[in-house]
């Protein structure tokens, strides 16, 4: 089983994630597991990426010997110019609430008619596996906020978001009815699978480490179309880590804001991680003698 470590604070956000990844080889743990008292871990960057990325640093710096899975989510509300977004767990203020923040949503939204009340749950979801490999997952659920809470189950703004094609809330949702249709849990069932891949990597490369070296007879060479994908998943991550971290640094100093020391190293941490991890690619690309085409008739020479 391999250890990993799900960087949340929050029970609601907690219990969803474990139940996404049920049956995974994994053995997870969360921050309560670890740490006492919970430690508050900055979320100050501009995009849900920026800010899954950040948690997930913050957790790898003080445990590299496991896998981190961080997730940002938050609601997007068209009449609001996409407020809250990402500071939807600290609409109301940095110690607010669930109850608060949906109060102050539906103040926000009085007088706004139904056609006008759209809206959609968004999440980034980071894997951090190692110092230099990372990936990230994205869902979005579209949907309209109702008047009034409705429902007990779910936590955060579910009682108020009308998934679009439905009449319940999410509040009023089972697990099992709400998890094919979130934002989370789209996101998760695509990490579940970036997850799956690379546990198999693992055996894989077990196999090809083995006494003789060649690997298991009955273990496939990879496609060039999943290296292709692998490949342009690689090279995306980086950027988005250099841009998202260095940008987010830069408006912070930008605007005379004292930053904590330990923080700075954080973003400095990743953002040297990242630029180094094209050496990855390049490892990548040397495993090219073990893959083969898919489809018949395809030309060599293209």
């Amino acid at each position: 089983m391999r250890p990993l470590i799900i960087a949340t604070a929050n029970g609601g956000k907690l219990r969803e994630l474990r139940e996404l990844l049920a049956g995974m080889p994994l053995a997870v743990t969360s921050l309560a597991d670890h740490f006492s008292p919970l430690p508050e871990i900055p979320e100050t960057g501009a995009t849900f990426l920026d800010n899954a990325l950040q948690k997930a640093a913050w957790v790898r710096q003080r445990m590299a010997d496991r896998w981190v899975l961080a997730d940002d989510s938050g609601l997007e509300v068209d009449a609001l110019g996409g407020r809250p977004g990402v500071l939807s767990a600290r609409f109301a203020g940095v110690h607010a609430d669930s109850e608060a923040n949906s109060r102050l949503l539906l103040e926000l939204l009085a007088g706004v008619g139904e056609p006008r009340r759209t809206a959609r749950f968004k999440c980034t979801a980071v894997l951090v596996v190692s110092a230099a490999q990372w990936y990230s997952a994205e869902g979005a659920c579209e949907g309209t906020i109702a008047d009034a809470p409705r429902g007990s189950e779910g936590f955060g703004y579910d009682p108020l978001f009308i998934p679009a094609g439905f009449d319940r809330t999410f509040g009023e949702m089972t697990s099992a009815e709400k998890h094919p249709l979130s934002h989370r849990g789209i996101a998760l069932r695509k990490m579940r699978a970036i997850i799956g891949e690379l546990c198999a990597g693992e055996s894989a490369d077990e196999d090809v480490s083995a006494p003789g070296g060649q690997g298991s007879p009955s273990t496939p060479p990879l496609s060039i179309g999943t290296l292709a994908s692998g490949l342009a998943h690689a090279l995306n991550n980086p950027l988005c880590a250099v841009a998202g971290f260095s940008s987010a640094l830069l408006a912070r100093l930008k605007g005379g804001e004292a930053i904590d020391p330990a923080e700075l190293t954080s973003y400095l941490q990743v953002i040297h991680d990242e630029a180094f991890r094209c050496r990855d690619i390049i490892d990548h690309l040397q495993r090219f003698g073990r893959l083969q085409h898919n489809g018949a008739g395809s030309d060599d020479n293209r």
